[in-house]
């Protein structure tokens, strides 16, 4: 019925937003995101095609719906966690219950502070409006059009669609993305303004995969291990596993993602796995190489944390100077600082330039990835050198 409408004039209401038909007369469900445009949009809507119109909204703080009939908003209920607000149902829309039952439990519920999931299963009994619990509508328009229609919902797009926002782009990876990588140990941890974030553990320690968006209208993909460096960077790239998608649409997006998702798991996966993380003995490095060296110039060691990798713990030296090693949590890296001066490679540059110029041995890199012990064993010497350098000279 509702496609027979759409079809009758191709500008019925300009705009991209579902429709859903419901029981007893059509009830079109709006799904337009833009809170600004939604009350005018399904508005129109039910004045178009003589019916009512449900604008309902679910999210993870409250749930809402508004009845549009004759152009005009007649009722709304909206529930979240510490608030309740609602007109509750208008007697015009009464012929619309599926469920009597269902709708004064449903009045019960609201009365009763009821949790917002409990009002909501209950909304959706009453209106008949069951199989469209838990759906995601920001979605929908990811989902087959055919297995849309099979639904009884209808996607009606304008000719010039917006362009994707970084919020939309992000929501569509960890959705589209979500699962799969869930499957494969991978759980969604968060998003920034230019990237989204999926990370599994292995034995304590923590493996990343990483869309990256800091390029307009382009998604990379990008892989961290427990010791991964500079090195590694140039790795990746040199034997193709930097991998990345260009779109404009959503539509694209969603396409280059499903290519994206097939070189993770053939490629990216095994990669990223491939690097384990051995045993260490931290602690015998500190005890046999650090302590003798650095009490050569009069320092102490004087604060050793516990299980240092897990919980990115210190290590510190007092003398001169206080002289702090802190371990990066569930990583093979650590950083050095003097004085609170972060004893790195810029550090180092503008204190020993002058020291360094014709010496190649003393260039001076950050902290590289180990994976074992004696790979932090090399990594501290390393710092050590630098450290005496400085320790020796002053600047």
């Amino acid at each position: 019925m509702l496609r027979n409408q759409l079809n009758k004039d191709a500008n019925l209401v300009p705009g991209s937003y579902f429709l859903i038909e419901g029981k007893h007369d059509t009830i079109g469900i709006s799904l337009e995101e833009s809170t600004k445009s939604i009350a005018k949009l399904a508005a129109k809507i039910s004045t178009k095609l003589d019916t009512v119109v449900i604008n309902l909204k679910d999210n993870d703080l409250f749930w809402a719906c508004t009845f549009y009939r004759d152009g005009t908003a007649v009722s709304s209920i909206r529930h979240g966690y510490d608030s309740l607000q609602s007109d509750f149902i208008e007697e015009v829309l009464l012929p619309l219950i599926a469920d009597s039952s269902a709708y004064e439990e449903l009045l019960h519920q609201l009365l009763s502070s009821a949790l917002k999931g409990q009002t909501l299963i209950k909304f959706l009994q009453a209106f008949g409006l069951e199989p469209y619990q838990g759906m995601e509508y920001r979605f929908l328009e990811l989902e087959d059009r055919d297995e849309l229609e099979r639904k009884h919902i209808v996607f009606y797009e304008k000719s010039n669609p917006k362009k994707l926002t970084v919020r939309a782009i992000q929501d569509v990876i960890v959705h589209h993305a979500g699962e799969f990588l869930q499957s494969k140990g991978y759980r969604y941890q968060n998003k920034t303004n230019d990237r989204v974030l999926f990370l599994k553990q292995i034995n304590g320690y923590r493996y990343e995969i990483m869309f990256n968006l800091a390029t307009k209208q382009c998604v990379v993909i990008t892989y961290m291990h427990p010791s991964f460096d500079e090195e590694d960077i140039e790795w990746l790239q040199q034997h193709g596993y930097t991998r990345f998608i260009h779109f404009a649409t959503q539509i694209e997006l969603v396409k280059g993602l499903d290519q994206l998702l097939i070189d993770i798991a053939e490629v990216g996966i095994p990669w990223l796995e491939s690097n384990e993380m051995e045993d260490m003995d931290l602690l015998s490095v500190y005890e046999g190489l650090v302590d003798p060296t650095l009490a050569k110039y009069g320092y102490e060691r004087t604060q050793t944390d516990d299980r240092l990798i897990d919980t990115g713990g210190i290590v510190v030296y007092q003398g001169k100077y206080t002289i702090v090693f802190q371990h990066v949590v569930m990583r093979g890296k650590f950083r050095a600082y003097v004085d609170q001066i972060h004893f790195d490679e810029y550090f180092i540059r503008s204190q020993m330039a002058a020291h360094m110029m014709n010496d190649e041995k003393l260039v001076p890199v950050d902290s590289r990835g180990f994976k074992n012990t004696e790979e932090f064993r090399k990594e501290m010497s390393k710092y050590l050198h630098w450290l005496e350098c400085f320790l020796t000279t002053g600047y």
